[in-house]
């Protein structure tokens, strides 16, 4: 399940190294990297921050069902269950072990993941191994608020990124609209799947000015549709 994890989130995980590689930015940073004036996150020694917007909580105890999370400042989501969390506080996380994992398949269920209010984390299908087919479409999932995020493909071999063969989409969000600019000449993925969490349902969602045709799920109060990679602003109204 941690393996199918690494590759669902690969997309994640391949933008932070980008970042690292122009920016010097860890790609595993510590809890209080945004947080250089709370004291609280300072002694956070077991989580951290994948990249620019995912706390992660890995359970450090043996035979542990729950662990305690701190959740430095600002609005998080549990990932995988849209839980909202304010920050500046501890609160107390389920981490399932495998028996009672409600047949998790990508470990999601018994690993604290947080997503920061206002992220864009980007994801892919589970494959056995990195090639083994062309990907030609990543989901998109956004949570509510505002903040700037990135995703960041490749040929994923060889140096002709360095020739711009890369494309770097930068997302932004605020309210219920998502807007994205891209640099470099890499085809990269055709299509995005948005799923826009903890959302009303919308009366319409216009891509690029034009309404498309959109899904809702009652249940978990998410809206999701497929777009052009090429696209450059969703809103829902």
């Amino acid at each position: 399940a941690t393996i199918r994890l690494r590759y669902k989130l690969m997309p994640a995980i391949y933008t932070a190294y980008d970042q690292h590689t122009r920016t010097g930015a860890p790609v595993i940073k510590p809890v209080f990297w945004n947080s250089l004036t709370d004291s609280v996150a300072m002694s956070i020694d077991d989580e951290f921050i994948l990249g620019d917007h995912l706390l992660v909580a890995p359970v450090v105890e043996p035979g542990k069902n729950t662990r305690d999370v701190y959740l430095p400042a600002g609005r998080w989501y549990r990932v995988g269950s849209n839980e909202a969390y304010s920050g500046s506080q501890r609160i107390t996380a389920n981490a399932p072990n495998v028996e009672s994992d409600g047949g998790d398949t990508t470990g999601l269920a018994g690993l604290p993941v947080f997503a920061r209010a206002g992220a864009v984390i980007p994801s892919a299908p589970v494959v056995d191994f990195e090639g083994q087919r062309k990907i030609d479409t990543l989901r998109l999932d956004v949570y509510p608020g505002s903040a700037t995020s990135e995703v960041y493909e490749d040929a994923g071999d060889g140096y002709a990124y360095q020739r711009g063969e890369f494309r770097r989409t930068t997302f932004t969000t605020s309210a219920q609209s998502l807007a994205m600019s891209r640099t470099g000449s890499y085809a990269g993925v055709t299509s995005f799947i948005v799923v826009f969490h903890d959302v009303a349902r919308p009366r319409r969602v216009l891509v690029d000015g034009r309404a498309a045709r959109f899904d809702y799920n009652d249940a978990s109060h998410e809206v999701r549709i497929a777009i052009p990679s090429t696209a450059r602003t969703v809103r829902l109204e």
